[in-house]
């Protein structure tokens, strides 16, 4: 049973992450959603891209995750780990995920703006030059 939840909270922390940050991005550069990426399904909301990409970018990640948490977490000689104390471990790696992710977003936005990174070719042709720098962001 405490796999279980170890799996599912990694799971959902994965998947809420994963839709914060897609609802920002999604907002910056809708182009990443909608040319960068295939389509999972036709829509025009940019809140239902970033939804669903969001969940599907990072469902697998949280589980696998999980499951190693698990394994390490509740490893037999060792004393086991509590669930809440994993919650806010995975907190604050989600933190510094976050804020890891922001300051990428700055680096490769300022490089662009300057012309020392660009878009593949092939993106390049359909995405607008004034996009261009909030994509490489």
């Amino acid at each position: 049973m405490k796999t279980a939840q170890i799996v599912l909270l990694s799971m959902l922390a994965a998947c809420g992450y994963g839709v914060v940050h897609d609802e920002i991005t999604v907002r910056l550069c809708i182009e990443y959603f909608t040319v960068a990426h295939p389509p999972l399904f036709y829509t025009g909301s940019p809140t239902l891209l970033a939804l669903c990409w969001g969940i599907a970018a990072t469902v697998g990640l949280g589980a696998a995750l999980g499951v190693i948490l698990a394994l390490v977490s509740q490893s037999a000689g060792a004393k086991p780990y509590p669930l809440s104390r994993l919650g806010r471990s995975i907190l604050f790696l989600l933190a510094i995920m976050g804020a890891s992710a922001f300051v990428a977003g700055c680096i490769g936005y300022v490089l662009s703006r300057y012309g020392l990174v660009s878009p593949p070719a092939e993106l390049s042709v359909v995405i607008a030059e004034s996009e261009r720098d909030r994509f490489m962001a």
